[in-house]
Parts: C-alpha cells; structure tokens; sequence
C-alpha cells in the first residue's frame, strides 16, 4: 500500500510541472504500465475464486474480459490458459 500511495504522490508531482522530461514522462509511462498489470492480476485472482465457487460462467467472462482489456499482459495469457481449461459454454 505505501508504495501505491508514494507512485500517487510522484505521478502527481510530475503531472503538476508544465514541461515533463523524457524521463519523467517514461516514469509516468512504468507507473501506468504497472498499474494495468495489478489490475489484470487482480481480475484473474477474481476469476479463480469463481472457479473455485463453481461459478464457471461468471468466470469465463471475467477471462474474456481480461483477454480483451489487458491484451498483452502475463494475465491475459494465463487468462486464455484458464480459458481453455473450462469446459465449454452451454
């Protein structure tokens, strides 16, 4: 949780100056980055917990949602995994 709030504080700091250095915008860029992989990692835990629960269907549109916004990431690939995984759709 601190160093959430300590990016925040960052990330403000530099929003706040009228001119942003390439170094600063690249460590805007890495925050951001990192932000959208914690919320893709957060929405696979998610969808384990329905699978867990047996809630496949909530599941596999969780993983579709996460196939599509986070395209990319180390979530979507796991998400396609876990995907194929599930039995199919009635």
């Amino acid at each position: 949780m601190r160093s959430t709030t300590a990016a925040k504080v960052r990330a403000a700091k530099l929003e706040s100056k009228s001119e942003t250095t390439s170094a600063e915008k690249m460590e805007i860029l890495e925050l951001a980055i990192s932000k959208r992989q914690k919320l893709a990692e957060s929405d696979l835990d998610m969808a384990q917990v329905f699978i867990e629960k047996g809630k496949v269907a909530i599941a596999r549109r969780r993983l579709c949602h996460i196939i599509d916004t986070y395209d990319g990431t180390d979530a979507a690939i796991e998400a396609q995994a876990m995907l194929k995984k599930l039995r199919p759709a009635p």
